[in-house]
């Protein structure tokens, strides 16, 4: 009985056998690749390699790796090189009962090149290559009249698909992904165990807790209902909304990014403030009844603030003038504020102490322990400012001077230049008016009135700025203090 061998994939669980990127060459026209399988058996050395069902290189050895897994060493033509992250080995049969051969796929140029690894040559790992499994070794494990009708069903089988083959083989190639992501998914589970029995009694103590409420579940149920047709009625701007979800969230990143890190920039404040917070509650505890002691005072500040607001509704005028009096005088300002910063700078307030200082010791007398500076209170009727010269208290060396009288100038009168000599009146012209009699000069005893303050700083002004030796010395005395 003809029997028919058909190709069935068995996804086999491996560990990664990672390789770094590289090639192996022997000779200029070939290129070493190794390849990992979960078994090697029907494959021997100098059987076929092949890339797109074409023939391409030869198997060079099978060895066994660490742990278990067959090494199938490969040489094929360079212009395959290098194979890449993403290449792909499986075990083929050549024909229903022929040898089989090592089907490759080099990769894609997204892939990194494969490099040599703990002196082996790239390899292609376990988990991207597969093997498959002959329906012989199947039977061997049933008993006769249960492998002969298995046999006979393999047989009709194959009567089905005697033609399509390679229809069949592309179905396995492309389930095998499948099988092996649905693999990996079983073992994930596994290993996640013990968390899913967690979450199966705590969904039963869930639900046994709800069993006990059927009511508010059940009024649960019918709000969820009043809000799903809600939204059912509203799907179209719900539908507008999400579509500018994403817009929106691209603007508020920035913003969001910003309160990132202002939330880390604030952190160690949030902590001060929470160790000041007792400090804070018993702060605000205590305002109460300081504001109660305090609210009298604040009612009595009433009549104040009454007299207050009057003085500066009052006091409008006089700050609309020295308002403009500021805004007139803010030319000023630089100008002076450079004026006293020389004289700062120049030294001119130590200086002046320093003159007063020298001309109170040149002036005072001194002995052994220091300056004595002499004091002579003259009390007599020469004592008192006059404006005429008192031939009682006119005392000097050389020839007596004929009393002159002093013109009294009013307060704020310039001082009056002498007048030129006028020339005697011409016959005929009418005489000139007699000059004004001099005051009278106050009788011998008689007390003497005393002089105005306004006479006295007109006479001091007048002794300073009038003849050029006493200007003079108000300019020396002048280049002292700010030298």
């Amino acid at each position: 009985m003809r029997r028919l061998a058909l190709l069935a994939l068995v996804p086999f669980a491996a560990a990664a056998a990672v390789a770094l990127p590289g090639a192996g060459a022997r000779g200029d026209s070939t290129y070493r690749i190794d390849a990992v399988f979960d078994t090697a058996k029907g494959i021997i050395p100098g059987q076929l390699v092949k890339v797109a069902g074409a023939r391409v290189g030869k198997v060079k050895d099978v060895t066994l790796t660490g742990d278990y897994k067959a090494r199938i060493e490969m040489e094929v033509e360079r212009r395959f090189a290098p194979f890449r992250s993403d290449a792909a080995c499986s075990i083929q049969p050549e024909g229903l009962l022929a040898e089989n051969f090592v089907q490759c796929d080099p990769g894609t140029p997204d892939g990194r090149p494969l490099r040599s690894e703990k002196g082996h040559a790239p390899t292609v790992p376990v988990r991207q290559t597969a093997v498959p499994v002959s329906l012989n070794d199947l039977f061997d494990i049933w008993n006769v009249p249960t492998r002969e009708r298995l046999s006979v069903l393999v047989n009709e089988l194959g009567i089905g698909f005697a033609g399509r083959g390679e229809d069949l083989n592309e179905v396995l190639r492309r389930a095998n992904p499948s099988l092996t992501l649905a693999r990996q998914a079983i073992g994930k589970l596994n290993r996640q165990r013990g968390q899913l029995q967690q979450v199966i009694t705590s969904t039963d103590r869930v639900v046994g807790e709800l069993a006990g409420r059927r009511d508010r579940v059940a009024d649960f149920v019918d709000q969820a209902a009043r809000v799903t047709t809600q939204t059912a009625l509203h799907n179209r701007s719900l539908s507008e909304s999400i579509r500018r979800l994403p817009d929106l969230l691209r603007a508020t990143r920035p913003a969001l990014q910003r309160l990132d890190e202002l939330s880390a920039a604030g952190a160690p404040l949030l902590r001060e403030l929470r160790v000041a917070a007792p400090d804070v509650n018993r702060l605000i505890a205590g305002i109460k009844p300081f504001a109660t002691a305090g609210l009298p005072a604040v009612r009595g500040l009433e009549p104040a603030l009454a007299t207050a607001l009057r003085a500066v509704r009052r006091s409008r005028p006089l700050m609309r003038e020295i308002h403009k009096f500021t805004e007139e005088g803010k030319p000023l300002g630089p100008l002076l504020s450079k004026l006293l910063v020389d004289v700062r700078d120049r030294g001119a307030i130590e200086n002046a102490l320093k003159f007063f200082y020298y001309a109170a010791a040149s002036a005072a007398r001194y002995d052994n322990v220091s300056h004595v500076l002499p004091s002579h209170p003259i009390i007599n009727q020469c004592a008192g400012y006059q404006t005429t010269t008192q031939p009682e208290c006119d005392a000097h060396f050389g020839k007596s001077i004929e009393p002159q009288p002093m013109a009294r100038r009013a307060p704020g009168a310039r001082r009056a230049t002498p007048r030129p000599k006028t020339a005697a009146p011409a016959p005929g012209a009418p005489a000139p008016s007699a000059p004004a009699p001099a005051p009278s000069r106050p009788a011998p005893g008689a007390p003497r009135p005393l002089p105005s303050v306004q006479d006295a700083v007109d006479g001091i002004v007048e002794s300073l700025t009038g003849p050029d030796k006493n200007r003079q010395a108000l300019e020396d005395l002048a280049d002292y203090l700010l030298r």
